[in-house]
């Protein structure tokens, strides 16, 4: 079955449907799931109701999910969230479904199936939402958005159609990408979707036997430990067999070889970084560079996170915060707990007081990383 989430990876590397996939889960795709069951049962019960709804199902993330700002995200009237539904590729109907909650279902092989963060529309054209948190494609060339509001767009039979990726960076913000697609880009990826199908359909069926392709994609690729391509990068741990396994005789050689690929690593960071001052930045991937940049780095004033902290929670919180001279937001945090009902919007609301009050110094630091354009 494919899925709306998997078209980016198997439009990138259809070598990875030839492959046994293995599913495991991380701390980021925890977190992203409960960041979208909290932005749905925002939109639901309220943003109130939704913190305790999630403190109660998922503990780990709630703090999170309080930093998120929920008000800045633009919801119509009428909107529908988590919207399943399937478009088959050899009639092209589209019909509605149950959703990734409920394990889609049957699923044609020549069908793709995809849940839809949020729906809604009007008289002229679809409005298809996707949440992200951590790297995303712009949501004119995101696969996920594309096929959705292709599928959307024909379900209720509209030539237009606006796909917006919403990405939620680690402090909470809320950053936009809005893509309208016009009746001939819409149908343009109806053309790549069956092709996309087709290919798939051969490649399983072994027809078609393409080469693994290496990229951005295979960080959460589901065929990473049956890829050959892996397995040539772990040859050069393991001692013989096609998995890597970690033994009392074979552990101390095995640490040994990772330190010398970090070894490596550290060099060939080193040589790009002397080649990107020199040269600009690198596209990497559809839009995010590689190289040398300057970002802003704030730095707080200890009196005057003193003053503004002990102003609201007492002299005891303010000297937790910050001593004559030395103060983070980490201190920030510590003071204010257990003194504060929601601490996100109190960190919030003191970070604010102290840049009002003229207590952060911005400063520029240097970067040799992976952005966002």
């Amino acid at each position: 079955m494919i899925t709306g989430s998997q078209i980016e990876r198997i439009k990138a590397c259809a070598y990875s449907e030839t492959r046994p996939h293995t599913h495991a889960t991380s701390e980021a795709a925890q977190r992203g799931i409960a960041v979208h069951r909290f932005l749905e049962l925002c939109v639901r019960i309220g943003h109130e109701k939704a913190l305790a709804e999630i403190e109660r199902e998922h503990p780990a993330h709630a703090e999170f999910c309080a930093l998120i700002d929920f008000k800045s995200i633009r919801i119509m009237p009428g909107s529908e969230l988590e919207m399943g539904l399937v478009w088959n590729a050899e009639t092209g109907h589209v019909r509605m479904n149950a959703g990734r909650s409920h394990g889609y279902g049957n699923i044609d092989p020549y069908e793709i199936a995809a849940t839809l963060d949020m729906v809604s529309g009007d008289s002229g054209a679809v409005y298809v939402t996707d949440y992200k948190t951590g790297q995303s494609t712009p949501a004119k060339n995101n696969q996920q958005i594309r096929f959705g509001c292709m599928a959307v767009a024909k379900l209720h039979g509209k030539t237009h159609a606006y796909g917006c990726v919403i990405r939620i960076t680690p402090e909470g913000k809320i950053e936009p990408d809005e893509y309208q697609f016009d009746d001939g880009e819409l149908k343009d990826i109806e053309i790549e979707m069956v092709k996309l199908v087709r290919d798939v359909a051969m490649t399983r069926d072994g027809d078609s036997h393409p080469e693994p392709a290496e990229g951005d994609h295979c960080r959460f690729c589901p065929a990473w430990l049956s890829c050959e391509a892996k397995h040539r990068t772990l040859a050069m741990f393991r001692n013989s067999g096609d998995e890597l396994t970690i033994t009392k005789e074979n552990a101390a050689n095995v640490y040994r070889r990772m330190r010398d690929v970090e070894d490596v690593v550290k060099r060939v960071k080193g040589a790009l970084a002397q080649y990107t001052e020199a040269e600009g930045a690198l596209d990497v991937s559809t839009g995010r560079v590689y190289g040398t940049h300057e970002v802003d780095r704030k730095e707080l004033d200890a009196r005057v996170v003193f003053d503004v902290v002990s102003a609201t929670y007492g002299v005891e919180a303010g000297m937790v915060a910050a001593d004559i001279t030395t103060t983070t937001q980490a201190a920030i945090e510590r003071a204010l707990k257990g003194k504060a009902i929601n601490m996100a919007q109190a960190k919030r609301d003191v970070l604010a007081k102290i840049e009002a009050t003229g207590g952060v110094k911005i400063t520029k630091q240097t970067r040799v990383e992976e952005w966002k354009k």
